[in-house]
C-alpha cells in the first residue's frame, strides 16, 4: 500500500508470486521465495529484511512499514465487519478444497466463506487476477472499516487486528494515519 498525503492518493502494488528475482545469498528465484529464504534464517524480521532488500534493489521501492495478515485473520476480520461489498467486475467460478463455487458479477456482498474464496481463487485465472482481486478486498475492508460508526465494533477489530496482523508499525503510527485516510477518494 502506497499512501501519498500530500496528494491524497493511495494505491495497492502487487508482484505475480511468480515473478524471478535477485535475491540476496541464494540464485535468482520467485519473488515469494525471499520472504521464505529470510524466515528460515530469522523468523519474520529476516524475511522482512530480504523481502525489503529485493523490492529496493529490483523495483527501487522503499518499504517504510510492514504488516503481515494472516488468512484467517482476514476472515475474522471481515466477519466483525459484518461483510464486505466488492464489485466484482465478471463471475468467478472454481474449487477449494474441494467444493466448488460462483461468486457473480456484481456488487457482492461477502461473508468471510466468500472473500477467502474471493482471494484465494487461483485455478481458473491468473496470478494478476487474483493479486487484483486481493486488491479490490483490501479496499473494501477499508471502505467499510472507515464507514462504520458501532463502538462497539472497535475493540474487536483491534483485538483481531492485534493477534493476525503482525506489523512494525506501532498504534501512534496507525492512528496517526487516520486523518490521511479519510481524506482519500
Amino acid at each position: 500500500l502506497s499512501l501519498d498525503t500530500a496528494n491524497q492518493r493511495a494505491a495497492i502494488i502487487s508482484f505475480p508470486r511468480d515473478l524471478v528475482v535477485a535475491i540476496p545469498g541464494h540464485q535468482a528465484f520467485r519473488i515469494n521465495a525471499a520472504y521464505h529464504y529470510g524466515w528460515q534464517k530469522s523468523g519474520v524480521e529476516g524475511g522482512i529484511n530480504i523481502l525489503k532488500q529485493v523490492l529496493h534493489d529490483e523495483f527501487d521501492i522503499r518499504i517504510d512499514h510492514w504488516a503481515l495478515i494472516d488468512f484467517n485473520g482476514l476472515n475474522k476480520i471481515v466477519e466483525t465487519l459484518g461483510g464486505i461489498q466488492v464489485n466484482v467486475p465478471c463471475a468467478l467460478s472454481d474449487t477449494i478444497d474441494e467444493q466448488a463455487f460462483t461468486i457473480p458479477a456484481g456488487d457482492v456482498v461477502m461473508d468471510y466463506l466468500t472473500t477467502n474464496r474471493y482471494v484465494q481463487s487461483r485455478y481458473t485465472t491468473s496470478d494478476t487476477s487474483r493479486n487484483f482481486r486481493q486488491q479490490r478486498v483490501v479496499w473494501a475492508m477499508a471502505k467499510k472499516a472507515l464507514s462504520i460508526n458501532a463502538p462497539d465494533r472497535v475493540p474487536a477489530l483491534y483485538e483481531q487486528l492485534r493477534e493476525n496482523v503482525a506489523t512494525d508499525m506501532t498504534v501512534l503510527d496507525m492512528v496517526s494515519l487516520v486523518p490521511a485516510v479519510y481524506q482519500i477518494d
